[in-house]
């Protein structure tokens, strides 16, 4: 079988594929649900914004390097958007990004007599099955 005389441009350049580059409108809806969720949306996160974010999902799904290419741009072109990680804005240590964008969206709304508790215990006689939080 021959060989391909045509040279691979993208691997041999160092050039990204236009297919994994996000667009003007996957930066805008990456910000805007940044902003709404109070942490960086991950690609689960896009999986349920609708047809909007099916090419954020596709970017996701051709690798790590690709879907921080989408991160990192956004955060350089709006550099107010919550940053990566799983301390809250208040400071709040939680387990994971997944976890801070719970704790992001409920801790705002608690109403004046309630609190929210991480990891207490599920049972009082059995401390090793915690929720990951509790409304009180």
């Amino acid at each position: 079988m021959p060989r391909s005389t045509h040279p691979d441009t993208n691997s041999r350049r160092g050039r990204i594929p236009a297919c994994v580059l996000p667009t003007e409108a996957d930066l805008v809806l990456y910000r805007d649900l940044a902003r709404q969720l109070g942490a960086p949306p991950n690609a689960h996160i896009c999986r349920h914004a609708g047809p909007a974010a099916h090419h954020l999902v596709f970017i996701n799904e051709s690798g790590p390097r690709d879907w921080t290419r989408v991160h990192d741009t956004a955060a350089a072109r709006w550099p107010d958007l919550p940053k990566s990680g799983s301390v809250a804005r208040d400071g709040t240590v939680l387990d994971s990004l997944p976890e801070r964008i719970v704790y992001e969206m409920l801790a705002p709304r608690l109403k004046p007599r309630m609190a929210l508790d991480l990891h207490q215990p599920i049972r009082a006689r059995d401390a090793r099955h915690r929720a990951d939080f509790t409304l009180r």
